[in-house]
């Protein structure tokens, strides 16, 4: 979220569109009775009379007529955990979203709730929250002992077809191991692993000695043409370097609206001078081999990649920019796509962020997304020693 916006509502009131929580809500290993707090506050900002996106601000302290305290929390809640939670629940996807940020170097949390559809209620009892009861949020608070009237109600479902029938669209980080959204933040750990001069690092020799230069082939190889690799151990420190430092990750787009979403396409950039760099599966070196092929050929993506090219990460290096583009074809009400797998790197401990837009042929104005890495950065070194000792590799079939 931007911050200058963020410093405007730390000096707002509390209201049916904000709201103030100084402690995060129980959630993990919580009571139903707990975590019907989290979902009485979704449902009544759902249902409130308003207009605009309302926001829930965690770790803030509210301050009647002045600017409102940052206190800060220790932990964040799971986008994807609390989606899966509140929509398990009600009778129509809430469109909603967590963002984990920071005021003044504090963890804050901040629940983004868009203008909707209404009526949204449960389908069954949860803690001390009754089936098919609408709670709503007036003013400053959402009494569950008021629920809305029927004239609330029935004011709610005529003014449904005011509200956009844009398709809800969210951009989230994916686990590439287990294939687990993560939101848009996440925790990493980056290895700078610092290799020798590659004037400092021998020759591979085969078992006889031999290398590429002048061999006459004195050993069996998998073909005549293949010689020992004399590069082998400098392509290694190149390929320790680059794996060790490189993680892989992949962007999901989710259509959480009640209106199918046409030709999504979400376009991001980082910039050449952060010390935050993506790449593509074309720039990771090859798993280096002691044996060299005369004949070898280039990368190439296969024909179904070519044929549809769904979830392609498409990557243009410009002189300011890195900028990287996936379509994700035609998405249906509660479907997810992923992309293909892709690389970051950061030799610099710190927040870093893929900012762009998700695009789609039937939405009125593209979207924004701000995604962000909190990069911890190791430093390490491989001697020459260490570095023609290591294990080998071991290789596809």
């Amino acid at each position: 979220m931007d911050r200058a916006f963020l410093e405007r509502l730390l000096h707002e009131d509390e209201s049916a569109t904000l709201d103030f929580k100084a402690a995060q809500y129980p959630f993990a290993k919580a009571t139903d009775d707990e975590k019907s707090e989290l979902l009485k506050d979704i449902l009544g900002f759902v249902n409130a009379f308003r207009r605009g996106t309302a926001y829930i601000l965690i770790g803030v302290e509210d301050v009647r007529g002045g600017r409102s305290n940052v206190v800060g929390v220790t932990h964040h809640l799971d986008d994807h955990s609390l989606q899966q939670f509140v929509n398990s629940l009600t009778n129509r996807p809430v469109h909603f979203r967590y963002e984990a940020t920071e005021i003044e170097s504090v963890k804050v949390g901040v629940i983004h709730i868009e203008e909707q559809g209404r009526p949204v209620y449960l389908k069954k009892d949860y803690g001390p929250l009754r089936r098919n009861e609408v709670y709503v949020r007036r003013g400053s608070s959402t009494n569950p002992s008021m629920p809305a009237l029927p004239d609330e109600i029935a004011s709610m479902g005529a003014a449904q077809n005011s509200v956009s029938s844009d398709p809800s669209l969210v951009v989230e980080l994916v686990d590439v191991d287990n294939d687990e959204t993560l939101g848009n933040a996440t925790q990493m750990e980056f290895e700078s692993c610092h290799v020798p001069d590659p004037c400092d690092i021998p020759d591979y020799r085969d078992a006889d000695g031999n290398c590429s230069a002048g061999s006459a082939f004195p050993i069996t190889f998998k073909s005549p043409f293949d010689k020992p690799n004399r590069d082998f151990f400098r392509e290694r420190a190149v390929f320790e370097r680059t794996t060790r430092l490189f993680h892989g990750i992949r962007l999901a787009v989710s259509n959480r609206g009640d209106v199918g979403a046409k030709q999504v396409r979400v376009e991001a950039s980082v910039s050449r001078h952060e010390r935050f760099v993506v790449a593509n599966w074309t720039q990771m070196p090859d798993k280096p081999h002691k044996l060299k092929q005369a004949f070898s050929l280039p990368k190439s993506r296969g024909l179904v990649d070519v044929i549809n090219p769904v979830g392609v990460v498409d990557f243009r290096a410009e002189s300011q920019r890195t900028r990287l583009a996936i379509e994700f074809g035609n998405l249906q009400p509660g479907r997810r796509e992923c992309s293909e797998m892709f690389y970051i790197a950061t030799d610099v401990s710190g927040e870093h962020e893929l900012c762009g837009y998700v695009f789609a042929a039937n939405l009125s104005a593209p979207v924004k997304f701000n995604l962000t890495v909190h990069a911890s950065v190791v430093q390490t070194s491989l001697t020459v020693e260490e570095l023609t000792s290591l294990p080998d590799l071991t290789y596809d079939e």
